[in-house]
């Protein structure tokens, strides 16, 4: 039985499938949750922006079916949809609570959004049958039930409360897979939280949490664990022992060092952005997490890149960005499978010429190398790249354009802004797939005929910023450019536009930098 006072969740898994019948609140779409900035992880619910509730036998809001493919239509007991005479029992109990959703014998009951001090009597009457509970974007500052009496209870949420204090129950209700304590004021977690063994997902993001149970390696079953956004400098030694952990998220906390990750040889997610860390402090920690397929480091204290991680030979995504980075191993470029490579915001001068020299990368997409310290850079090793589509060069110390430009013709995003190159030569032809190409903050003084005369470009190029250099005037030509969509020439010393007619129709040229366009 579903007991609805909020919508549910976009994702939300139900213990077994079968028929559901879904009612939405009508101010459903006004509450979400509070967005992250954060470049390299978009997390809603887990690093990759997936609900927390999100699984196999998940249903849609505002939806007739789930995912698993049932009909919202179906009837039949086949389906796993209850009789007439179970959903009349199911009634009578919650005889003064609207039920707008039904599914076999399970109880699901939202309370979320509206400000509740204590649970309807009639809620309280079947709480040994209730398997979901959500009590999620309130104002509770204390748990108003007696957890001991959901003893079936599979999937809780308290989520976006003001919980001070978790009650030391919350570890009877030992059949729970789900627990949602984010953004909340926690700053301790009772011991008994980690009598949980069942629970497969874990999150504590966005709380005032100093430190975490000594004995949370007890909960063995824990394949999610968030604790993003909290005060955390150390972690306790048993966390070694989760080693069904699949994603494992610490971003934006106070960590100095990490004990020995190096049996959860199934992590694959890995979360430590803006911590203190240390080369050293990382390096024999995480050398055994060979699942590895994503790490991010960036804006921690490294100094250099931890040897081990050029071990972790299943990374398709490492994110080193905002460190302390001089120099790079030669060893980077034996990771093969790698798909992005994040190493901006570093103090790197130059790129190491035997970089990718003799290693095909056949599948890294994107490198950023953005706001650093490089000088001029030879792409000779990048033929060795044949996917690469987006190369980040901006806020560095570039005269001229990267060269040869045919090494990387493949290219789609090319950023060359805040440099000091004074001219775009003819080589920019040679990227024959160029899409956008940000040249803005530089010296520039003239504009080459041929890279509006270039047939490639003339059907690829979408994007053009040239803002803020020394441009006098732009080529006639520019008007071949057929699939320009945007054409940012702000704060030059263009003084004639005679060629704006002649742009491609819906195109925008912005003339200048506060957001002044023209829709041609």
């Amino acid at each position: 039985l579903l007991v609805s006072f909020a919508a549910p969740p976009a994702s939300f898994p139900l213990p077994r499938s079968g028929t559901q019948k879904v009612q939405t609140h009508p101010d459903a779409e006004t509450r979400h949750h509070k967005p992250h900035t954060e470049r390299a992880v978009r997390m809603d619910d887990d690093p990759h922006g997936n609900s927390v509730f999100g699984g196999e036998g998940t249903i849609k809001e505002g939806s007739g079916s789930s995912s698993s493919g049932s009909s919202s239509g179906s009837s039949s007991n086949s389906s796993g949809s209850l009789s007439s005479h179970d959903a009349s029992s199911k009634e009578t109990l919650f005889s003064d609570v609207d039920c707008s959703m039904f599914y076999n014998d399970e109880a699901v009951v939202f309370l979320s959004g509206i400000d509740v001090e204590e649970i309807p009597e009639e809620v309280l009457r079947g709480a040994e049958s209730i398997k979901v509970l959500s009590v999620a974007f309130s104002t509770l500052a204390s748990i108003p039930i007696n957890l001991q009496a959901f003893r079936g209870l599979q999937v809780l949420s308290l989520a976006e409360n003001s919980l001070k204090v978790l009650p030391a129950e919350i570890g009877t209700l030992r059949m729970l897979q789900t627990l949602d304590l984010r953004q909340n004021k926690l700053k301790t977690l009772p011991s008994s939280l980690c009598y949980l063994t069942q629970l497969q997902k874990l999150v504590l993001r966005n709380n005032c949490l100093e430190t975490i149970p000594r004995n949370i390696g007890n909960m063995t079953s824990l394949r999610f664990l968030s604790l993003r956004w909290n005060f955390l400098k150390t972690l306790p030694a048993s966390i070694s022992n989760l080693v069904q952990l699949r994603i494992l998220d610490l971003n934006q906390n106070m960590l100095q060092e990490l004990p020995s990750l190096n049996a959860m040889n199934q992590l694959t997610d890995l979360h430590l952005q803006g911590n203190q860390l240390e080369s050293l402090t990382v390096d024999e920690q995480i050398k055994g997490c060979s699942s590895l397929r994503f790490l991010s480091l960036s804006f921690n204290l490294l100094a250099s890149v931890p040897d081990c991680i050029c071990t972790l030979s299943n990374l398709t995504h490492l994110d080193l960005e905002g460190n302390l980075l001089t120099k790079l191993p030669l060893s980077l470029g034996t990771l093969t499978n790698l798909n992005a490579l994040y190493l901006s915001h570093n103090r790197l001068k130059r790129w190491p010429a035997e970089m990718f020299a003799s290693t095909v990368m056949p599948n890294l997409e994107t490198l950023d190398l953005g706001h650093n310290r490089l000088g001029n850079l030879n792409l000779t090793p990048f033929r060795n790249l044949p996917k690469l589509s987006n190369l980040y060069l901006n806020n560095n110390s570039l005269s001229l354009l990267p060269s040869p430009l045919s090494c990387i013709s493949q290219l789609h995003d090319l950023r060359l802004s805040f440099n000091r190159i004074s001219h775009i030569s003819p080589d920019i032809t040679q990227l024959v797939r160029l899409q956008q190409l940000n040249i803005a903050e530089n010296r520039i003084k003239t504009i080459c005929n041929e890279l509006a005369d270039s047939p490639h470009l003339q059907k690829s190029l979408l994007e053009l910023r040239v803002e803020c250099n020394l441009l006098d005037f732009l080529p006639e030509n520019i008007q071949n450019l057929s699939s320009l969509t945007i054409l940012n020439i702000a704060q030059n010393n263009i003084k004639s536009l005679c060629f704006l007619s002649s742009l491609p129709q819906n195109s925008i040229l912005i003339k200048k930098k506060k957001k002044s366009f023209s829709f041609v």
